[in-house]
């Protein structure tokens, strides 16, 4: 038996309220506690599962909402769950049939609509998840989540302008959401309207700063901001170097250092348009932005070291190992390529978990 001063319902409501501040790990272990003493349940294995989900334990959170649909087929809350921890495994197709399983048994439910929309938007079906959406705002016209929803559609549809005013009347509902604001600022971005895409990005970030993808959101839009037109205008300035000598008639041993200047030019010119670009943004953009630059800068040059450097030290072993064995040249070079290929293919592997890991 539970405890007598924690009774499933209390577990559940306390659940809850760790979940919303984002201990899920204290959750989950407090949830553990009291599935154990009542295994039957299914409201407490539902928000165990809940409490899983958002601390990253799919894999557990998924068994444990399966378990719930079983000990309560006619409850919406168990097959809801399912739906949402295969959302977010981004299995969509097996989403689905749960997702509509809970509105069936409660069509009145924005939170089931949500979950119907959201599988039917991961499987590319934009007129249902419109539809969906369209629903979710006449059962909820008070929730944001139902804008959210057809702002997204509205994206994948490349329609940014409907998007935006989707995520705007969201935005309205809710305008301390993270996810909303990330939302806007794709929207605004994918109009080309950059300077309102890096505040919206720095409105996500502030809101919820250990979210990677708000700030890489925010990265990406700020140096697209801050060197929009720069690098465009050198390279079109080397692609016109060739015309412009050849239509001035310009001494051949005057070619090399106009080039070298016109690049020079070009170079200071960038550096000009970048700081008068920088001082256009807030100082907290600024500062983020010079240091995800340098630590962008550290990661491409380890990058390089990471991918290059075995590559190299392995043929230099080629080398050494060809001059002092000659006789066995060809079982070296096939070693040696082999080792190269090997590293070419799954290097990026592990590079990726490295930064993962560095994460």
């Amino acid at each position: 038996m539970i405890e007598p001063r924690l009774t499933a319902q209390d577990a559940v409501s306390q659940g809850q309220a760790l979940t919303a501040v984002g201990r899920h790990q204290e959750a989950a272990l407090l949830l553990r506690k009291a599935a154990a003493n009542d295994p039957q349940d299914a409201d407490v294995q539902c928000q165990l599962a809940v409490a899983l989900l958002q601390a990253g334990q799919t894999k557990e959170a998924l068994a444990v909402a399966r378990g719930a649909v079983a000990m309560a087929p006619g409850q919406e809350w168990p097959p809801r769950v399912v739906a949402a921890v295969l959302i977010q495994m981004g299995r969509g197709r097996e989403a689905l049939p749960f997702a509509l399983q809970a509105q069936r048994i409660n069509p009145a439910s924005s939170i089931a609509g949500e979950a119907v929309g959201e599988a039917q938007l991961l499987n590319n079906q934009l007129n249902e998840a419109d539809e969906s959406a369209r629903r979710v705002i006449q059962i909820a016209p008070a929730s944001p989540s139902g804008y959210d929803l057809r702002g997204r559609v509205a994206l994948k549809r490349k329609r940014h302008g409907d998007a935006e005013a989707n995520f705007r009347e969201a935005l309205r509902l809710d305008p301390s959401s993270w996810v909303y604001n990330n939302n806007l600022g794709m929207a605004l971005r994918g109009q080309r309207k950059t300077k309102e895409s890096v505040e919206a990005f720095e409105r996500a970030v502030k809101a919820n700063p250990a979210s990677p993808k708000a700030r890489k959101n925010l990265f990406m839009t700020t140096s697209a901001y801050v060197g929009a037109g720069g690098i465009f205008a050198f390279f079109e300035l080397l692609h016109l170097l060739p015309a412009i000598e050849k239509g001035l008639h310009i001494p051949e041993e005057w070619t090399l250092p106009i080039i070298v200047g016109a690049v020079a030019l070009a170079g200071l010119g960038f550096w000009v348009w970048r700081r008068h670009r920088q001082r256009g943004l807030s100082p907290a953009v600024n500062r983020f932005y010079e240091l995800e630059s340098r630590r962008a800068l550290k990661v491409t040059l380890l990058k390089i070291l990471f991918r290059v450097g075995p590559i190299i030290v392995v043929l230099f072993a080629m080398l050494e190992l060809v001059a002092a064995y000659p006789d066995l040249m060809l079982l070296w070079v096939i070693v040696i390529l082999a080792l190269v290929v090997g590293w070419v293919r799954y290097g990026e592997r592990l590079w990726q978990r490295l930064v993962a890991a560095w994460k």
